[in-house]
This record gives C-alpha cells, sequence and structure tokens, in this order.
C-alpha cells in the first residue's frame, strides 16, 4: 500500500512538507520540495544537507504548521480560484447547495441519497475526471460533526483552548499509528 501511495503522489508536481511530514514524505519515497512550519517536530540533523527550500517560523505563531504550508501551495492557483473550481466539480456530479468551507477542501452540500459510500466513490469519480489523479474523498454528516464541535475533552479541568481536529476515512491501525510518529528525540 505505501509504495502504490508513494507513486501516486509521486506525480504530483510539487511536495510541500509541514513540519514533520517531512518524514511521512520520505516513508513513502516523495523528494520534498520545501519543508515548512515552526520544526519542533523535525531533528536538525535531518535539515543539515537538505537539498529543499526550508522555510523556518517560530513556534509562537498565529497559525498552524498545516496552514503555512496552504500559502505555498496557493501561489500555484489563488485559494478563490480553487474553491470555485471545487464547487463547479460537484455541482456538476449532481449535488446541490455545494459551497466549500474555508480553503481546506472541505465542501458542504446536499443529496438525497443517505448511501455514504456511494457518494464517496461519486465524488472521487468526479474529482479524478476533472484533476487527472485519484483523490480520497470522505464523507462526514452534519450530526457528526455537530457531535464533535460540542465535544470539550479538556473541560474537566477548566483549562479554556483550542483543539484542533483532523478527519481520517477509517480508523487508523496500530502498525499505521506507530510508523506515522517522528523519531524520538
Amino acid at each position: 500500500m505505501q509504495a502504490v501511495l508513494g507513486e501516486e503522489l509521486g506525480a504530483v508536481g510539487h511536495v510541500i512538507a509541514a513540519d514533520s511530514g517531512l518524514y511521512a514524505g520520505r516513508r513513502l519515497g516523495l523528494a520534498v520540495d520545501l519543508l515548512i512550519g515552526d520544526l519542533d517536530s523535525v531533528d536538525e540533523a535531518d535539515l543539515a544537507d537538505a537539498s529543499f527550500e526550508i522555510d523556518r517560523h517560530p513556534r509562537a505563531k498565529d497559525q498552524t504548521d498545516i496552514a503555512l504550508a496552504l500559502d505555498p501551495a496557493e501561489r500555484f492557483q489563488s485559494a478563490a480560484e480553487l474553491r470555485a473550481a471545487l464547487e463547479d466539480v460537484l455541482s456538476a456530479a449532481g449535488f446541490s447547495d455545494v459551497e466549500t468551507f474555508i480553503a481546506s477542501g472541505n465542501v458542504i452540500f446536499r443529496s438525497g441519497s443517505g448511501d455514504t459510500a456511494a457518494l464517496e466513490a461519486r465524488i472521487e469519480k468526479a474529482l479524478q475526471a476533472s484533476l487527472g489523479y485519484p483523490v480520497t474523498a470522505f464523507i462526514r454528516r452534519a450530526g457528526e460533526l455537530d457531535t464533535i464541535a460540542r465535544h470539550e475533552p479538556f473541560a474537566a479541568d477548566g483549562t479554556p483552548g483550542i483543539l484542533h481536529v483532523g478527519f481520517l476515512r477509517a480508523a487508523v491501525t496500530a502498525a499505521a499509528e506507530k510508523k506515522s510518529r517522528p523519531p524520538r528525540r
């Protein structure tokens, strides 16, 4: 699976790694063009003879490393153009009330179908036809998002804060979780 994923990703024009994404890229055999972020999860020895551009930011910053990585990605096409194109593709695929949510690839839409797997397949087919390469899509329903948004995992200790949530299509296996961890220092 890792070799297949690496081959698929290897066809992209530019590889931008956010912080420890450098290690994920290497595991997939990708040549990173730009490493960006505060680099707090990257071993300095791995930067000594870097063959890629490094854009280091301070740890105390207003943006996450992922948000920082999106900025150079948008140089190739403006965020507004990308959002409009994505909305057009999904509208043409038969979805209604299509609206993108920030420059993240998240899309809000309506569909009369309750078959999540069929909807995901339809979105993937439309995106591949438009982009020329496969894209994995997954759906979270409004009720699921509402539950996540209302959950306060740190409420018991009274500490206010910001919680960043990421979504995956399926649960992470223990082996995959272990592989994704950056090396210990």
